[in-house]
């Protein structure tokens, strides 16, 4: 969500919507300054920390291919899905960007597999005209194993031990409407895929085993 700067949200760098009206809007010349200023520590914020975190990427890629010089870095998730014709030209040449659901790609990848029909490109490679509008290919996603998770990374129990927060559960995906405000039908796609009703629970009973009391439903439609 950080990426999207004009997102209607309390952000960590303020309100971009309320900038933005006050600009265009505000009969008062100071609020008006006030928005423009507004939107240009938003503008610097989101700009700082999306140049942080692609040095953190082109480190991470060069440390790990010190161990392995084949080793490459895959990108994926909502925003980049939505930006990646954008992203595409800063990441470092041959990072796979992956757009809408990345299981299939990975399967692929770790298989040694041709990701030609995945919905994704090669930084530094032109993507495929309308990748984005490209339906996903259906799939029956499982529960997720925490234990094997926890056991090549350690880390994981670390977000876990505060306990005032909420993990996202995902029942389905896929959204059938058309609302002109939402990315998630070219994301998820059009058509609705239910999960598994025993992957679901079996997923948060993991997940109350390990102290978790707060879920929430990260699904695209209700």
């Amino acid at each position: 969500r950080d990426i999207q700067i004009y997102a209607p949200v309390d952000g960590r760098g303020g309100n971009p919507l309320q900038h933005s009206f006050e600009v265009f809007y505000a009969r008062n010349p100071l609020r008006r300054l006030r928005g423009a200023m507004g939107g240009l520590r938003l503008m610097a914020a989101f700009y700082g920390e999306l140049w942080r975190n692609l040095r953190l990427l082109r480190r991470g890629l060069a440390a790990a291919r010190r161990f392995c010089p084949e080793a490459l870095a895959v990108l994926g998730g909502g925003a980049v899905s939505v930006f990646y014709e954008q992203l595409g030209r800063q990441l470092p040449r041959g990072t796979v960007v992956s757009v809408g659901e990345g299981e299939p790609l990975l399967e692929k990848l770790i298989r040694g597999e041709s990701l030609a029909a995945e919905r994704c490109f090669l930084a530094g490679e032109p993507p495929r005209p309308g990748l984005i509008h490209e339906q996903p290919g259906g799939m029956e996603k499982t529960a997720c194993d925490y234990d094997f998770i926890a056991s090549i990374w350690p880390q994981l129990d670390w977000y876990l031990e505060a306990g005032d927060f909420y993990v996202g559960v995902q029942t389905k995906r896929g959204c059938p409407h058309n609302c002109c405000y939402c990315v998630y039908t070219v994301v998820e796609g059009k058509a609705v895929r239910v999960n598994p009703v025993q992957e679901v629970i079996a997923e948060m009973r993991q997940l109350y085993d390990r102290g978790v009391r707060g879920f929430w439903f990260t699904d695209a439609q209700f």
